[in-house]
Formats: C-alpha cells, sequence, structure tokens
C-alpha cells in the first residue's frame, strides 16, 4: 500500500503548531502593551490566546483525520480492485 507523502503531514501539523504559537504570542503582546487598563485591549488579547487553543489543536486533528481518510480512500480502493 502507497504511503501518505510526509510533506502533507508536516505541513498540516507544523501549519498547526505556526498559528497556535502566533496566535498565543500575538495575544501575550497585546496584553503585555496594554497593561490591563484598555479594556478592548484585554479583550482583544483574551480573544488571540483563546483563538490560539482552538485552532491549533483543530488544524491538527484535521491533519489527523486527513490521514485517515486518505489511508480508507487507499483500502477501499486496492478492495475493489482485487474483487
Amino acid at each position: 500500500m502507497e504511503v501518505m507523502k510526509p510533506y502533507v503531514k508536516y505541513l498540516g501539523k507544523g501549519g498547526a503548531i505556526l498559528a497556535f504559537s502566533c496566535c498565543f504570542a500575538g495575544g501575550l503582546c497585546v496584553l503585555g502593551s496594554c497593561k490591563g487598563k484598555d479594556l478592548v485591549g484585554v479583550g482583544w488579547g483574551l480573544y488571540f490566546i483563546g483563538k490560539a487553543f482552538f485552532v491549533g489543536p483543530m488544524l491538527w486533528l484535521a491533519t489527523e483525520q486527513l490521514e485517515l481518510a486518505w489511508l480508507s480512500h487507499k483500502q477501499h480502493n486496492i478492495n475493489n480492485t482485487t474483487e
């Protein structure tokens, strides 16, 4: 059976790590710059931190799901050609 191209998995997981890191760092920067005095700034900072904890894991899980779907599709094609 042919294996999924590794760069697809690495790009997906790398993108998840990058998205988490950028959103989290951006949220910390916004929180650090407003020093808790600006309510809108605190809201934006917390939004980006929360976004980091949603977007990063969702991209990671989507990459895992893509790999499973690809393997299932390949297995289905192998079963159809042998019958």
